[in-house]
This record gives C-alpha cells, structure tokens and sequence, in this order.
C-alpha cells in the first residue's frame, strides 16, 4: 500500500492498457500493510494512482470518487461502454471499520449498488470487487456479504472476484449467470504454465448475454 507500489503497478497497467482497456477495483493489500494494518493515507493514494479507468477514450475521470460515481459514495463506481455497465464495488475498507483481509460491504452501499443495478438493466452488467462474496473462513469472510449477493441478485449477469488466489467458476448461482473467482496469475495452475482467465460475452445488452 505504498506509493512506490502503487507507481510500479500503473506502469505495468498503463502497458496492458495500449491494447486493452483496464478497470481496477481496490483489495486489502491497496489498502494496508500485509493486507491487515490499515494506512490512513492509502485510499487518496489508490485513487490517484489507480482510480483512474485505462486505455478509454474518456480521460482524468476518477471513476469510483463520490464527485465523479453516479451512486455519489465513496466506493462505488460506475462505467458505461456502449451496452455493457461495468460496476466497481470497494470491499477494500479503507477507514479500517473491520480488519482489512475481510473487507465491509456497508448498507448505505448495498442500498445504493441495488439502485444502480436496476438503473442499468437495459445493459449486461458486470459487477466486481476484491473480496470473495460467500467465503466463510474466519479471517477472510466480508463483513456484509449477505447484504451484497441480495443486491446483486437477479441485477448482474457476471460477478468479478479475487482475493482467494483460487480459480472458481460458478453458473446461476444466487440468480447470477456467471460468477468468476481469479486464480493468482504468478503462481501455476498445472505444471509449469501459467494462466490467464478471458471471459467473452455475445448479445450485449440483451437476455441472451
């Protein structure tokens, strides 16, 4: 959750992004050291490194500050490109209300991601956030899960999700078509090879998506 690492990683995105547009959502690790102990200046950090959208034809648009978000909070971003609404959701927790490695889903942002939601259903809507949204361990579990799979459900017809290193896919799950959990893209998934994971969608905007 330095500044140095938060530098290195907008380069290393701003190269991705010549040939492929980029949205970031923040994690635990943006947010504090180790992922655990919170640094109060992480979220101004991480907005102004990482806040901005990449590689898109609209420039210097923080898109998930309260002066820029559609839902006006903190935390809660939304992005429109022709029939697709992309919807970033902060589980991060940067005012350190839980420990971060489990993140905060509160219910003024559960209420406000459920008023987006329906405001985009004429798009195929693709939420995504850090956190996984029904892990049950102890020291990963998100504060507030429940209230965020009832947003989503039956609103979005891909979920985004990290946070586990563990790749996991899940169809019609909670009224959802598709949810993707990412694997970490360092480690291996069999052997020596190393994987991406490339999700394509046809008939945006439609129920056939």
């Amino acid at each position: 959750a330095t500044v140095g690492q938060l530098t290195e990683a907008r380069a290393l995105l701003d190269v991705l992004a010549t040939t492929n547009p980029v949205l970031v959502v923040p994690g635990n690790h943006d947010y504090a050291w180790k992922g655990n102990i919170l640094r109060k200046d992480a979220w101004e950090h991480w907005t102004e490194h990482l806040g901005e959208p990449l590689g898109w034809s609209r420039r210097g648009v923080k898109w998930m500050s309260p002066s820029v978000s559609p839902a006006g909070i903190e935390g809660l971003g939304v992005w429109t490109h022709g029939k697709v609404a992309y919807i970033g959701i902060d589980s991060g927790d940067p005012t350190g209300k839980e420990a971060s490695a489990r993140g905060l889903i509160t219910k003024g942002m559960a209420r406000h991601l459920t008023e987006q939601l329906d405001a985009h259903a004429d798009k195929t809507r693709i939420a995504m956030l850090h956190h996984h949204p029904f892990d049950h361990h102890f020291f990963t579990a998100l504060h507030g899960a429940k209230r965020l799979m009832t947003a989503l459900k039956g609103r979005c017809e891909l979920l985004l999700f990290g946070h586990d290193h563990k790749l996991g896919l899940w169809w019609a799950k909670d009224d959802i078509p598709l949810i993707a959990a990412s694997h970490k893209t360092t480690n291996t998934v069999f052997g020596e090879h190393l994987m991406i994971t490339v999700i394509e969608i046809s008939n945006v905007g439609t129920d056939q998506a």
